[in-house]
Parts: structure tokens; sequence; C-alpha cells
């Protein structure tokens, strides 16, 4: 190693800065120990300086843990000799090819473990012995020891090849081959556009042949209706021998339905296809009421499925035969009892016209169920809501495109103090809530004193979005929150586009992380009470309101670019207050609506564009939250200017002293990552180290 790197006769606090200068999310284990020190790591697991200089001033001789994931941009492999982990690898390196030079640590038992940069668009989980004997994988809620940690037996972890002089290799194909679950697979039930994609054709075709060979059709006849629907539903159209084949295979079977529970399981799945669904996340049936699907709820499926048995028996009383007749009538009228029917559901939830993975469903950001029909975001066009959209939730209103707002328009203008700009922004704020897109990566902050229209805003905005809108405790988005509970919290915002919380009282400190986190893209992996744990993609834009700005720990721009601040500052008191002003602008939603829609396509042609007043106002909270603000404002930045880090870090000292200002930041290692945080460079030279684009 060299001097850059922190050697094992440094403390632990320095190298665990070390490693959140890398971006990676530490946490402190118990002195040469492995387990955690904080029962809720994966939630407080942090990647700020000035926490974890207060761990480690806690437990100073504590280990370091890296929490693993997308959210510190790592997973790693974890090779156990007693395991037979060497020889595991490579026999794989064998069959697949070799592993790239990457960061590597030995660890205290002598095993190895290998870090790799996270993939995108890969799902990868802890695991033991997926890969084989003595290998283990690390990713999404998992952790690892760290370098200079103590072995139980004594011995330090101790890097091979450091992270900071060797940069993290992306993992071969083979390798995620092996481990990754695609965070997107093709679903059963098209693609919501009535087209069935490629992987899911034959399926469907040989479900749909079936269909028909139950009813009677030959093979001839099977196949001119396939012909027909593989060209007008397949995209792109299997090759016409695959339906020749599918036709051919299924004329074999005897035609109509079978006299069992089976039987009757199909001809309900044939007959109530785009009707009902069973989702098999959830485990439970589902009803299209268009323009969206409902869970069911006071069990019209059960009544479904004796309908289908009764229509069943209506058809039974044409056929000819005395004694197939009277056998099937006595099939059918038994088929009536309680324990029938439920094995007849028990048994369609897996045929393929009704059985869906939950991955079909809210899929689509720019579509927007309304009471009357499904908006299309991207152009405005209204349409008639179709099963194969897989919409789940709708908004508060029907459409109307002669509505119009006026008590609405007025309310936001009264509220900015006339500023049109400010208005713009909101209009364009609020159409990019419609969507379910979170590609902007922030989220809004509506401060100011009471009574300045915060919470009509908010409360008018949950009503226009309806299912789409949730409200949660402002505590959700608080640091002294356990890991439990946000996690709790955040699994009831699946599938939300508008977030809402609320706090009139002094908030302590925003969990920071943890809105980076959500504001970010990055999947939310957690589970709801007595439930599994599930993993999905937030599509919630998240609002929040309060009378006064909390503390921030987080000074880096990765945190500040995504806030937008939204200032109240007018008061509405005396004359100003109208008692009934919530209930005339929710008289007004379908005009809203139409004002929202504008909004949106204004921030697809525009984008967020946030004006002056709300960056100055965000730079402003940042400013009050940064313990180096004040004195890099004495620094001169430029491009070619370069100041050695020791003098940097001795004329902070000196400008606490002249000032009379506590002095924060202890400690040049603590230091040195805070000045990095405000986007200048530190460089190693032949006489040291230096910042780049600063000087005194």
């Amino acid at each position: 190693m060299t001097a850059l790197i922190p050697t094992l006769t440094e403390t632990l606090r320095e190298t665990a800065l070390a490693y959140v200068a890398l971006g990676w999310r530490v946490h402190p284990l118990r002195p040469r120990d492995k387990r955690p020190l904080l029962s809720d790591w994966p939630t407080k697991a942090s990647s700020d300086p000035l926490i974890i200089l207060a761990w480690w001033d806690q437990w100073p001789e504590a280990n370091i843990g890296i929490a693993t994931g997308a959210q510190s941009g790592i997973f790693v492999l974890d090779i156990d000799p007693d395991k037979d982990g060497p020889e595991t690898l490579a026999q794989l390196q064998d069959a697949h090819g070799p592993l790239p030079d990457t960061a590597t640590c030995r660890t205290g038992s002598g095993g190895l473990h290998g870090y790799f940069r996270y993939p995108g668009g890969v799902l990868i989980r802890n695991s033991a012995g997926k890969l084989g004997p003595g290998l283990d994988i690390r990713g999404e809620g998992g952790y690892v020891v760290a370098p200079p940690s103590l072995h139980p037996n004594g011995r330090p972890y101790e890097w091979q090849l450091d992270p900071w002089e060797n940069d993290l290799a992306e993992a071969p194909g083979w390798l995620l081959g092996l481990l990754a679950e695609a965070t997107r697979k093709a679903s059963p039930g098209g693609n919501g556009t009535g087209k069935i994609p490629a992987g899911q054709r034959n399926t469907w075709l040989t479900s749909e042949a079936g269909r028909m060979r139950r009813a009677g059709l030959d093979e001839a006849a099977i196949l001119a209706a396939l012909s027909a629907l593989n060209y007008a539903k397949c995209a792109p159209p299997l090759p016409e021998n695959e339906v020749q084949q599918i036709a051919r295979s299924v004329a074999r079977y005897a035609p109509g339905y079978a006299l069992s529970d089976a039987g009757n399981a199909e001809f309900f799945a044939d007959g109530f296809a785009g009707q009902v669904c069973y989702r098999h996340d959830t485990q439970r049936w589902y009803l299209f009421r268009a323009p969206v699907w409902r869970p069911d709820r006071d069990g019209e499926v059960e009544r479904l499925a004796l309908e289908a048995i009764r229509e069943r028996q209506a058809q039974a009383v044409a056929i000819q035969d005395i004694d197939l007749k009277k056998r099937t009538l006595s099939f059918l009228l038994a088929s009536e009892s309680t324990y029938r029917v439920r094995s007849v559901l028990e048994l369609a939830r897996s045929r393929p016209q009704l059985a869906r993975s939950g991955q079909e469903f809210d899929r689509h950001p720019t579509l927007l169920a309304v009471h009357n029909g499904v908006l299309e975001l991207t152009g405005g066009l209204f349409r008639e809501g179709h099963p194969d959209d897989y919409l789940t939730q709708c908004t508060g209103t029907a459409y109307d495109p002669k509505a119009t707002c006026p008590r609405w328009e007025q309310f936001v203008g009264e509220i900015f103090d006339g500023d049109a700009e400010l208005v713009a922004f909101v209009q364009r704020a609020i159409g990019y809530t419609l969507t379910g897109w979170t590609r902007e990566q922030c989220f809004f902050f509506c401060y100011g004193t009471g009574r300045n229209g915060k919470s009509t805003l908010f409360k008018v905005l949950r009503a226009l979005l309806g299912d789409y809108a949730h409200n949660t405790a402002f505590a959700t988005f608080a640091r002294d929150r356990t890991q439990t509970s946000h996690q709790e919290d955040l699994m009831a915002l699946e599938g939300a586009r508008l977030v809402t919380a609320s706090e009139s009282k002094m908030i302590g400190q925003l969990a920071d992380d943890m809105l980076k986190t959500i504001a970010g893209e990055d999947p939310i992996t957690g589970s709801r009470k007595f439930q599994h744990e599930r993993t999905y993609q937030p599509t919630f834009k998240v609002w929040l309101a309060a009378n006064n700005l909390p503390r921030v720990n987080d000074v880096t721009e990765g945190f500040w670019r995504k806030v937008i601040l939204l200032p109240f500052h007018v008061r509405f008191e005396g004359a100003r207050d109208d008692k009934h002003l919530g209930e005339k602008l929710l008289a007004e939603l379908p005009g809203i609506l139409n004002w929202a829609l504008a909004g949106c396509l204004a921030y697809q042609r525009e984008g967020l564009n946030p004006p002056a007043r709300c960056r100055d106002a965000a730079e402003a909270w940042r400013a009050d939250n940064d313990p180096l603000h004040d004195f890099l404002k004495t620094c001169q930045v430029g491009a070619n200017l370069e100041v050695k880090a020791s003098a940097l870090f001795a004329a902070y000292e000196q400008f606490c002293q002249r000032e009379g200002v506590p002095q924060v930041v202890k400690s040049a290692h603590a230091f040195t990552p805070l000045v990095q945080a405000h986007g200048f460079t530190r460089e190693k030279r032949k006489n040291g180290r230096f910042f780049v684009g600063i000087s005194l």
C-alpha cells in the first residue's frame, strides 16, 4: 500500500471515513467480531462522515462493516478455503473464463473477498453455496467485514488489491448469469399494448387453441383461428410451422370439458378470461371493473364460479345421449357444493388465462386511470380502459376536456404571491407527479409558517390523485425511526405516484440517506408485518410540508441536487381566510385535472426547470447544514487552482478560532470527504496531497 491508503496503525475510524469517501455505506461491528452493533443496520448504515465520526467516537474499537448492494454500488464474492471455495472457483473459471482483477481483501480466517461493481438492471441477493461449495455472495441486504478489522482469532483483514489504487471490476456475464434475478421479467399477460411479446406467444396460442378444442373445433378450424390470432396479436408473429404444430397437437385431445373439477376450472377460465384474474404475488383474486382491476372483497369470484357451473348445466340439457346427459347433469349439480366450487377456483388459479405473477400490474408510468377511462400522458390521449392495461389504481375524478378551474388558479396564484414563474413551475411539478416517472430524482419540500395554503394544496392533490396518492406520517422521513418502521412505511407506498407528509411542530433531523435513496430510482426492498420480503420499483414523488426546516446531516451534492424547496410566505388570516375554500376546490377536480395535464405536457417539453427562488432557498438551507460552508466561502475556486490538503485543514482550524465558531470537523481524515463532497478532488503528488479546484 502507498501512503495514500490508511494503514493498520491508523484508527478504525479514519479507515471507515476513507470507505465513505468511496461512496460505500458503513456501519460499526462489535470489536473482534462480525456481529453488528446496530440492530437495524440495513437502514442506518451510512455514507455520512459526521455519522461515522459519532459512531467511532462512541465505539472506537468497533470493527468496520460495509453494506453491500445497489446503495453502495458493490457486491462481494466470498471465497472460503475451508469449504473448497478456491477449487470451486477454479472449476468455474475453467468452464467460463477468468474473473477480472478487482479490489480483493484477505479475511482474518484466510479466505478472500472479491469486490465487484453492482450491475444495473439486475438484483443480486445474498446466497450461500449457490455457485458451488465454498462460494458465497453478499448483495442486497448483506454486509462484509472490512480491513483493518480484527477477526475473532485476532488476525486482521488486509487488502491484497485495495479499492483506492485498483478500480472495482465489472463481473463477467457468466457470473451474473449464475447469480442474477432479473428485476423485470416478461409477464404472461401481454405488455399493456394488447400485443403478446416473444417468449409468451407459444404459451398464449396453445391456451387459445385449448379453449377452441374444448368448444368442439377440429384441427382445421383451430389452425385457421390461430393463424388470424397470430398475426393480429403476436409481436412478432410465430412462424407458421409452429402455429401448425400447436393446432395439430391440441387437436389430438378429446373435445369438450371433462366432468371433473379441472374441467369446471377450464370452463370458468375460458368464460371469464379478461374479467377475473388471480395474482400470485398477493394471493388474491381480482375483477376488472373498467378501467381498473380491483381485488375481490365480497366473494364475487365464487359467485362467478357457481355461475359457470350453472352455464354448463344449461348446455348439458341439449345433450342428445340420455345416459351422457344424466351423468353430466348429476356431476354438475354435485359441483355446486362449497367444496367443489372452491376446488374449481383452486385449480383455476394456475390456468394461463387467469394466472398473473403480479409484475404485469401498474407497469406503465404514462397511463393514468380516471373514472371514465384512461389517459395516455405522453400525448394527452383519452380512451377506454382495457384489461391488458393492468391498472389497479384510479384518480379521484373523471376526465372532462371542457372543465375549468378558476378558483384553483386563483388559489395557486395567491399562495405563491403572484409569482408567475413559480406558479408555472408548480404546474409542471404537479404534472410530473401524475406520471409514474421518477427520473428527475428529486423530492419537494414546502415550508413556511402556518395558514399559508400548504395543507389545502396537499388535500386537493390527494383528492385529485385518488388511489395514486398516499399520505404518511412525517416520521416516515425522520432519522429517529427504527428500521422496521421505515420498511413497513415504505412498503405501504408501492404503486403510489404522490406521497405527502406534513408536520407543524419542530422537526429534528431528516432521514436524508433514506430520502436520497427513494428519490434516486433505486428499488425498495422490505416487508409488511407478517409478510414475505419483496422488492418494488418506486413510482412516487415525495411532497413534504413543514413550518420549519429540519436539520440535515448530508452535505453532498448527491443529496442537495434532489431537494426542491417551495417557499410559502403568504398568510391567509381574517378576511383572506375562506372557510369554504376546500369544498370549492374539490368541486373543480375535473378542471384541476386538465390544469395538471397541461402541466404534464409542459414538463415533457421543458423539464422541471425550478426557478431561481427555489434554488436559492435550497442553497440557503444547505448552507445552514454545512459545517464548511462559511469557511469555503473565504477560499478561491477555479479549475487551475490547488492547495495542499494539510494547509487547507490548518486554514479551517484557524478560521474557526478567528471567527469563534465551533470546529465541528476534528481531523484531517474527516475533513477530506467533506471537502470532496463540495466537488473538489484530491490528488497525490510527490510533495504531498493536494485539493484541486480550490486555493486559499
